[in-house]
């Protein structure tokens, strides 16, 4: 019996262990470097987070560069109306490639969030005001990380791209999207999500987009990224998560 205790006392140790191993150390994000520029943690009603996620890092590039109040916020609900209904689906998810999302937000761009506010409705129509001031980027562009099935897109590229996003994030907040599974919605605290083997080996995995704040490295050296959720400050990190590189997908660039 004193053996078999001892047993689960080894296993226990073990998994705290492990579980050390994947939390993430504090890190100097653009949480704490410069929170203004930041919006508030929402929580989306609908599955609109690629459009919080796209909006917000536009956002956050034009209070950076000056070039918008810091009191002020952009519209989500203008890209959401300018979306092609075709796209989305009854609960909101955005159906087609980020890329098609990308030339919606360079081609209608969007309104101050004052003139067009949240509602997450589908059906709104596009406001036509020529007196509102209209925010237009110059470039809107989606970058392929993942090494997908059945293709010859190499680690060594997908490692490089993760190089390429690692440079845009010291550089600023920047949309991206994750892969998740089941166990993404038991992630708690300052946990570095990634799912579990069967979940890689038999699920198929659902798609997340979210706001990047920061980058680190565990403590075996594996990259992972900080983000903002859209469900609130109780969840995770009073509402930031973490998640490691390799199920980082697509990430944004935006030239204001």
């Amino acid at each position: 019996m004193a053996r078999s205790q001892l047993s689960r006392s080894q296993r226990r140790r073990a998994q705290k262990k492990r579980a050390q191993k994947r939390r993430a150390p504090r890190i100097k994000s653009w949480r704490k470097k410069r929170p203004r520029l930041l919006c508030s943690i929402i929580i989306q009603i609908r599955a609109i987070c690629w459009a919080i996620a796209f909006i917000r890092h536009y956002e956050f590039k034009l209070k950076l560069l000056g070039q918008m109040p810091l009191e002020e916020h952009l519209s989500i609900q203008a890209l959401i109306n300018h979306t092609p209904k075709r796209y989305l689906k009854a609960d909101g998810t955005f159906t087609e490639d980020l890329s098609v999302l990308a030339r919606v937000l360079q081609v209608n761009g969007t309104l101050l969030d004052r003139d067009c506010p949240l509602t997450e409705r589908l059906d709104q129509a596009p406001i036509d005001d020529s007196n509102l001031q209209k925010f237009i980027p110059t470039k809107v562009r989606v970058h392929s990380i993942y090494p997908k099935r059945n293709s010859n897109f190499s680690q060594r590229r997908s490692d490089a791209m993760n190089a390429q996003l690692v440079k845009h994030v010291r550089g600023g907040c920047v949309a991206a999207r994750i892969v998740v599974y089941p166990s993404y919605l038991k992630l708690e605290g300052k946990d570095i999500y990634y799912p579990t083997k069967y979940e890689l080996d038999c699920l198929e995995p659902g798609g997340h987009v979210v706001l990047l704040t920061h980058y680190a490295y565990d403590a075996n050296r594996r990259l992972y990224y900080q983000f903002q959720e859209t469900a609130g400050v109780e969840v995770c990190d009073e509402g930031y998560a973490y998640v490691y590189a390799d199920l980082v997908t697509h990430f944004l660039e935006i030239d204001a």
